[in-house]
Order: structure tokens, then sequence, then C-alpha cells
């Protein structure tokens, strides 16, 4: 099932913790989850299906992706925020004439700013699938989807003969742990709970730390590839293309996997493929 996520559906209320299996009750609710967190658009719900517990810990790591992986991308398309009073209208940028010059700081106002873009990094395959040793360590080659490029800025940079640099932070274990939570909560969305025994709410509630057995992108990353992806001069009219896939895979030894594919914001992004169970056939 290809399922592209522009509109807004509502699944069947779970009424059981999907990473716990708390049940719900009046003394201990679980609320809705966004699928895709709200902060990148995301419109499919699954109601009744987190408990407070386990909501705290998916927003820490959602919040983290949402304001430094995310955050000028979402600025720039005015996606959805829970804290509007606290939205910057201005960005930072460093500039300097060069190699052991002075690094001067500013703060721009987004139409002023050189490059607005999401760091989407492309991942290798994940171990379980490639039959590769358990690890920790992911193999990253980086990727900017460039929302905005202000060329008349960089132009005026370039005439006072300065550089600038954009600093992006990149966390990948909550970026892994983000994608495992769309890929285990929307595999129940579509199948049920208890439907499959899933392998991911270890790595979602941070208990476990091998994402990249389990996480990964659908192809080996292609390292001599150019940092932007996409046009570099154009404004993205259509912020937000996300499109999940659940798809039955053959490993390496044969086994068969059930796993959801994930392309987040553009049709152009990287997609990302995170095995959820084993499966039958």
């Amino acid at each position: 099932m290809n399922q592209p996520t522009n509109n807004v559906k509502n699944y069947k209320p779970v009424c059981k913790c999907i990473y716990c299996g708390r049940e719900h009750s009046k003394r201990e609710p679980c609320g809705s989850e966004h699928i895709i967190p709200l902060s990148l658009g995301g419109p499919l719900i699954l109601p009744r299906s987190s408990c407070v517990s386990c909501s705290e810990k998916t927003r820490a790591f959602e919040e983290v992706c949402a304001r430094s992986i995310f955050g000028p991308y979402r600025l720039a398309g005015n996606l959805p925020t829970r804290h509007p009073n606290e939205r910057p209208f201005t960005l930072k940028i460093h500039t300097h004439s060069g190699p052991n010059t002075i690094r001067e700081e500013h703060s721009l106002p987004l139409k002023e700013y050189p490059i607005i873009g999401a760091l989407m990094p492309e991942l290798e395959i994940a171990g379980i699938l490639r039959g590769s040793p358990s690890t920790e360590a992911f193999q990253v080659v980086p990727r900017i989807i460039n929302l905005v490029r202000n060329v008349e800025a960089w132009k005026g940079l370039e005439a006072q003969k300065k550089q600038f640099e954009v600093t992006r932070e990149f966390k990948i274990t909550d970026f892994a742990r983000l994608l495992a939570k769309i890929a285990h909560a929307y595999a129940v969305a579509e199948f049920g709970l208890g439907a499959f025994d899933s392998f991911l709410p270890p790595l979602i509630l941070g208990n476990s730390l091998k994402l990249p057995d389990f996480v990964g992108g659908v192809a080996s990353p292609t390292p001599n590839g150019g940092w932007f992806l996409g046009e570099h001069g154009t404004k993205v009219e259509s912020l937000i293309e996300h499109s999940l896939n659940c798809e039955v895979v053959r490993a390496a030894d044969q086994s068969t996997y059930l796993t959801v594919v994930i392309q987040l914001l553009q049709s152009y992004a990287p997609k990302y493929r995170v095995v959820v169970a084993g499966a039958q056939g």
C-alpha cells in the first residue's frame, strides 16, 4: 500500500499504548498519536494510542528534530507548532573573510537568508536486511533539501568579499528514533496492534541503541553526490509531500520482514526503510 499523507485521516482508536502496552483508562488515558509529527504537518492520527509516559519520551526526540533538523524549513514554510509564541523571526549566520579571520555573527530575517533547507541524510540499508553484525553506529551521507536559496543575499555577501557559514545541528539517534516511531505507529494503524511482533518499541523508548539494525535507507548511500537535493534556485511550492508505504522484503539470509518505507517533506528527499517485524512467506 502506497499512501501519500497530505490528507487528514483518523484511524480506529487503539485504546492501549502502542509502545509499552498500557491499557487506556480514565485514570491513565492514552492520547492521540500523530504518526508523522504535527510539527511536520503530519495528518495521520491514531487515537488513544500513547500513554503519558511514552508520549513524553517520543515528544522529546520529536522536538529535537523539529527545532534542529527541520527548524529553518518549518519557519520558512510556516509549518505547525505547539509553541507559536516561541517561533523566531530571524536566523543566525556567521560571516568571515577567509581562513583565520574574525568570524562575525548576524541575525537575518528569513527573506534575507542565503540558504533555507532541511538536513536529510542518506543512510545505509538496515543491518538486519544486509546480514551485518549488530551495531549502534550509523553510516550517514548528509543531504540538504533546499527550500529557498536567496541568490541576492548570497551576491551581497560576495560583493563585500565575505564568506558565510550556515550551521545545522544533526542528531542521528533522535532522527532514527523518529523514523522508528513513524514506522511502528503506521504499521499499527494499518494492521492493528498485536498483528505483528514489532522490533521497534525498545528503540523508540530509548531502551536499546541498536537503531542501525532496523533503521536505514532503501539503497546504499551515494557518497559522491552533491549536497543539495532538488533544484538550487527555486522555491518549493508544496511543502509537504510525505509518503508511507508498507512492504514485505526478503533479507540477505532469505528471511522476510515487514517494513515501512518513509519519505518526508518532498518527493526527491531520501527514502528510509524501517524494519518493523518478521513476516511469513
